[in-house]
């Protein structure tokens, strides 16, 4: 397990599983658990570039003053208008702050969403370098709290760990439409699967993964928790639910509270493993209602990752700060999983 798991850090290029080994390319479509597998290496697509802070007075971050680093978070993609109306884009949207000082809390200056804009294409062809451009940071809706954006219907929504929710047909103009009618205390790191009808909305609590589901987006179920991490100190941030023929994944990231995440390797300056934790364990089963009492099947090098399905089906998984600091993408396969014996 240690062997396999310095090798999933250092970047996985190919994972071989029985006699099926993944360069590229998806394997073909089977029935039953895959094992999504990061293959090459990640592509750092987007990073903060020096700005204003905008957001309230803290210790050490001032409005009004010009920070040139800045830290990325819980993000979110989407494909939607150009700025001009004209062809598609792929959005992201997440969280951000200012990183100067050491000992700052890990979230001190947090509030606003940062939005980074690709250029005009495929997902595939985005890819490349620091390509993602930086658009003027929104603080709507208490979006800059981890936020989700979906589409319904003809607009854009972003939901946010506030239960705030905010409007846009365009992606670039925002309204507010006050606050979620869900309930649960103390979540955080929302996302929503749809499916069948059905919205599917996940959120994490400390240890836990809790479930409401609409159709409508208006009226909500009671919660469900489907899902208790395994260890006391260990929290489930940044879950991301994701169905494929007929089974469902849920991804989280790991936060441990014992400290565990020290021992991680810190990969550049200011690069705090032990906050910005980049364990992503991920579980299947064939009802998106109950993942627990069972092993992982796969666990990822991933930060607060997304999982993102681009338009020929293929699958991507995004990671904040790391491996570099900012928003980096890679792909991301199924492999079928060798039968027990």
């Amino acid at each position: 397990m240690k062997k396999h798991l310095e090798s999933l850090l250092r970047g996985v290029i190919a994972w071989t599983i029985g006699s099926v080994c993944v360069v590229a390319d998806e394997p073909p479509v089977r029935t039953g658990v895959q094992i999504p597998a990061i293959v090459g290496d990640y592509t750092l697509i987007y990073k903060p570039q020096p700005d204003v802070y905008s957001g309230q007075d803290t210790q050490n971050y001032k409005n009004g003053e010009t920070y040139t680093h800045w830290q990325t978070n819980d993000h979110t993609y989407i494909k939607g208008p150009d700025m001009d109306g004209s062809g598609d884009r792929w959005h992201c949207f997440g969280i951000t702050r200012p990183d100067k000082a050491e000992n700052d809390g890990v979230h001190e200056g947090e509030g606003t969403c940062f939005h980074a804009l690709a250029p005009i294409g495929k997902l595939a062809t985005a890819m490349r370098p620091q390509v993602w451009i930086d658009q003027p940071k929104l603080d709507v809706s208490g979006c800059g709290w981890a936020p989700h954006c979906i589409k319904i219907g003809e607009a854009f929504s972003l939901i946010s760990s506030t239960n705030g929710r905010a409007e846009s047909i365009d992606l670039f103009d925002w309204r507010d439409k006050g606050k979620l009618k869900v309930k649960g205390e103390n979540t955080r790191d929302p996302d929503v699967l749809f499916w069948n009808g059905t919205y599917y909305l996940t959120r994490c609590s400390n240890r836990s993964v809790s479930l409401v589901t609409s159709v409508d987006f208006v009226n909500w179920t009671d919660p469900v928790n489907i899902f208790t991490a395994p260890q006391e100190s260990w929290n489930c941030e940044s879950p991301t639910l994701v169905e494929r023929h007929g089974v469902f994944y849920l991804f989280w990231c790991l936060w441990d509270s014992a400290g565990s995440g020290e021992q991680l390797e810190a990969l550049y300056d200011g690069h705090d493993p032990s906050t910005y934790d980049y364990r992503t364990f991920v579980y299947a089963s064939d009802t998106p209602m109950d993942f627990h009492d069972r092993d992982p099947v796969a666990q990822l090098a991933a930060h607060a990752p997304e999982i993102i399905q681009d338009e020929e089906d293929r699958y991507f998984i995004s990671s904040a700060d790391y491996p570099q600091r900012g928003i980096n993408l890679a792909r991301l396969v199924w492999i079928p999983r060798k039968p027990s014996s």
